[in-house]
Parts: structure tokens; sequence; C-alpha cells
């Protein structure tokens, strides 16, 4: 997980529209991400305003309405194959931040990680076949 530090220096998780990190100042709320055990903060995160959200949810309008809704079967397939191959390939690293930030046990971090790799293969191979219940 990328992080940037703010004028304090801290760690923060950015808010990330159109592929760029928003500028963090004084202005903007960040709070802390605090281990259940410890208390103490393992990161921050940059909080989201009302502007902020709108600017978001007119960049994912944007992209759907430009990319993934005019996309093939097989171009939507292959991003989500892509995916899940990330997943796996920094497994890692999303198990040590679960674990860093839950404290959940590593066995549990490590099934979140297949159990998801495993719904997004699932959902890409489905991807081309309609299905449903009358």
């Amino acid at each position: 997980m990328p992080l940037i530090h703010d004028a304090r220096g801290r760690s923060v998780v950015s808010c990330v529209i159109n592929n760029t990190d928003l500028p963090i100042d004084d202005t903007n709320s960040v709070a802390p991400v605090n281990s259940s055990l410890s208390d103490e903060p393992v990161h921050y995160f940059h909080s989201a305003d009302g502007a902020i959200c709108q600017e978001a949810c007119e960049a994912a309008w944007s992209a759907f309405d430009s990319g993934w809704k005019r996309a093939s079967v097989q171009t939507r397939r292959s991003l989500l194959l892509k995916v899940a191959a990330l997943f796996e390939e920094r497994a890692d690293e999303l198990v040590r931040v679960q674990k860093l930030e839950t404290c959940c046990p590593e066995p549990w971090a490590r099934n979140n990680v297949a159990t998801s790799v495993a719904y997004i293969r699932e959902i890409a191979a489905c991807i081309s076949g309609v299905h449903g219940k009358a």
C-alpha cells in the first residue's frame, strides 16, 4: 500500500482520484488507523469531504461510461484476471497490512486473500455468460 507523508511526517493513505494523490494540508482531515491491540497509530488516512466525494464519483462514472461499459467481455475478463494475479503477487503485503491493522492471525489474513482471488476469478469466468433466475 503506497503511503505518502504529510507536512507533519505522518504516513498517510491518501485519497486518489484519476490515479493522482490528492494534496494533504492542514485543512484536510487526517485520522489515525489504530492497532486494535496497542491502540497506537499504525498509519493515517486522508478523510474525504463532500467535494472530494463528488469529484471521486464523477471520476468513477467517467471511467465506467468511457471505458468499462464499452469494453468487450474479453477485455473485462482479462482485467479481472490481472487483478487476481496482482492479489496473489502481493499476497504477503496484503497479509502484513491486515495483521497490522486488525491484529488478525496470519491464517485468517491469508484466507481473506485466497478467498478474494477465488471470487475475482469466478466473476471473470462468469462475465460472458447470462445468469439469473425467473
